[in-house]
């Protein structure tokens, strides 16, 4: 008979195998909050890296409170996604559940109601949070009764929300949450079978563009573990917050179209790292771009020009693969900093599974990572985007800036220059940019000159020359 942590560790990897089954049935159910298609991605996303980190975890007993507080502290460290984040909190709240002496399921899976409901700022009907509600409500031990409660939950509330009427489909959220409910149950029964379907699932994804609430999807993390708080002080600027915490560190997830606003709110109170920043617009790409990049400027031109961007100074391989998975391409081109290129590695190792195509190029400057991501085409071949690309990294001539004063460039390529790009640092004074640009508009008198504000904390500004 396994023991309790055995069975959470059991739980944990047939779930992870189960959502990964079910990824294209749940993307296919992804119409609320925002029809982007990647529920069943997040929701994979989250429980794989939840899984992993209870692989790894070396607590001092081996019991269920160990495997579980891992399988929460996991989950929170790698949730996507607003179903991610709710899933990640409610594993939370089963977490801490275990800390009253006579816990039962019943009461894990009320605790885990509650919590999630937390974790979101405009709770709404029909979504995960009532599936949850409901099981909680049941106050039942028997697995198998849960399981059933799920479904009868999940299939007559997809009328309460417009979004799920108007598709005749259920929440793809909810969905999840049984496939995890059906994956206990089979570990506990010693079986493994499919779960099977609940109401009406799409044969393919939809073919109607996203209609993005705002332009970006934004995900963070921060030391300020008071929600509530973060939720309040982010209300009035954007859209589907979610948040999760383990006590420690706590995950952000908000659409919004002043990303930089987000960032610099949360600040006050807390530093900020582990940034990723997408568009929420339609896209019909064929091949797709992550970067990694320093300085939330670049991060944000980035995104602008049509890669999914990851701050260079915080980013790990985990969170790369992560972003690689959700751009939700056969084809990805990688572009890093030299010193990223060993966590890229790593990164792309662990990618094999999910058979995506990843080429990397390796970016000698920021400067001449923008230049490559602007003669990107998200509809041509990776081949072609490849070799496009690495002329661009190519062509730029580079000069970092490190002091106060106006570093002496070649002269002679300065007249023949046609372009001159300047990126500047988020410690550039005033003096420096004015004695900056006298000097370049004195000495490139046929090149344009572009600024750029990129807020990159290693330099007072980045020089290229085309």
């Amino acid at each position: 008979m396994p023991s309790e942590a055995e069975i959470i560790r059991l739980w944990a990897a047939r779930g992870v195998a189960l959502l990964k089954e079910h990824i294209s049935e749940l993307n296919s159910l992804n119409v609320f909050p925002v029809a982007d298609q990647d529920t069943g991605t997040n929701l994979y996303l989250t429980f794989q890296s939840a899984q992993h980190f209870e692989l790894s975890r070396a607590g001092e007993t081996d019991d269920l409170t160990d495997a579980l507080s891992a399988l929460a502290k996991g989950a929170v460290n790698g949730a996507r996604g607003n179903s991610g984040v709710i899933l990640a909190e409610a594993l939370v709240g089963v977490a801490e559940g275990l800390k009253h002496s006579e816990y039962t399921i019943s009461s894990l899976l009320q605790s885990a109601a509650i919590k999630a409901r937390e974790s979101v700022s405009e709770p709404q009907p029909g979504t995960i949070l009532t599936l949850l509600d409901s099981i909680a409500a049941l106050k039942s031990n028997n697995l198998e009764e849960i399981a059933q409660e799920a479904r009868r939950t999940l299939f007559e509330s997809r009328d309460l929300l417009p979004q799920l009427r108007a598709a005749g489909v259920v929440d793809a959220g909810g969905r999840g949450v049984v496939i995890l409910l059906d994956a206990l149950m089979q570990v506990c029964q010693g079986i493994e079978e499919e779960s099977p379907p609940v109401g009406y699932v799409p044969t393919e994804l939809p073919a109607t563009l996203c209609l993005a609430d705002r332009e970006y999807e934004v995900i963070l993390k921060t030391h300020n573990a008071d929600m509530k708080q973060i939720q309040e002080r982010l209300h009035t600027l954007g859209t589907s917050i979610t948040t999760t915490s383990d006590g420690n560190v706590t995950l952000v997830h908000i659409h919004t179209d002043v990303p930089k606003v987000v960032i610099s709110v949360l600040e006050e109170s807390s530093k900020v790292w582990d940034i990723n920043i997408e568009s929420l617009k339609p896209s019909t790409a064929q091949t797709g771009c992550v970067v990694v990049i320093e300085g939330i400027g670049n991060v944000m031109n980035a995104v602008a020009m049509g890669a999914t961007a990851l701050n260079a100074e915080d980013s790990r391989p985990e969170t790369l693969a992560q972003a690689i998975i959700k751009s939700n391409h056969r084809d990805v081109i990688v572009i890093v900093p030299e010193d990223f290129v060993e966590s890229a590695s790593k990164a792309i190792e662990t990618l094999r599974e999910f058979k995506v195509n990843v080429h990397t190029l390796i970016s000698p400057s920021i400067v001449s990572l923008l230049a490559s991501i602007a003669v990107f085409d998200s509809k041509a071949t990776i081949e072609k985007n490849v070799s496009v690309m690495r002329s661009a990294l190519d062509s730029v001539e580079t000069t970092i800036v490190q002091s106060p004063t106006v570093p002496k460039l070649d002269t002679e390529k300065l007249k023949a220059a046609e372009l001159i790009t300047i990126i500047w640092g988020d410690k550039a004074d005033a003096s420096l940019k004015q004695q900056l640009m006298k000097y370049l508009n004195e000495n490139a008198k046929n090149a344009e000159i572009i600024e750029i504000s990129g807020d990159q904390p290693s330099s007072l500004a980045v020089i290229g020359v085309e």
